[in-house]
C-alpha cells in the first residue's frame, strides 16, 4: 500500500531496482512517521522524494558520501549530512544533530551509555 501520491519506490529508486530492497522493507514500513527518519545513500533523491510523499509529517534526513547534490530534492522537511557509513561517529552524528535540536525528547532522541 502506498501513501496517496506517493509512487511506488520500486518504480523510482535504487533501493529497489539495484538493490532489491522493496520486496523485504515495504511490508514492514510504519503506515505514518512524525519524526525523524534517516536515509543512508541518497544517490539521485528518488528515495527521498518517495520519503517525502510517503510520510509528509516526517523530517527526512539525507546521509550521503557525496555533499549536496543538484539533483537531490530541496525541501523545508529534508536535510543532508555527508556521512561516511565506515565510520560509527560519523553514524551517529546526524542523529546527535537532530536530537540536539529539539526542546522535547523523542523516541529516536536517547543518549547512549559511554
Amino acid at each position: 500500500m502506498h501513501a496517496e501520491g506517493a509512487l511506488p519506490i520500486d518504480s523510482t529508486s535504487d533501493k529497489s531496482f539495484w538493490h532489491g530492497y522493496t520486496a523485504f522493507y515495504e511490508p514492514r514500513l510504519p503506515t505514518s512517521i512524525n519524526g525523524l527518519v534517516l536515509e543512508f545513500g541518497v544517490f539521485k533523491g528518488n528515495s527521498i522524494r518517495w520519503l517525502q510523499a510517503r510520510y509528509p509529517t516526517a523530517t527526512i534526513v539525507g546521509a550521503d558520501i557525496l555533499p549536496m547534490q543538484p539533483e537531490w530534492p530541496v525541501d523545508a522537511r529534508a536535510t543532508y549530512r555527508v556521512v561516511d557509513q565506515g565510520s560509527e561517529e560519523g553514524v551517529a552524528e546526524p542523529l546527535a544533530d537532530n536530537c540536539s535540536s529539539r526542546t522535547a525528547p523523542t523516541s529516536h532522541c536517547t543518549s547512549r551509555a559511554a
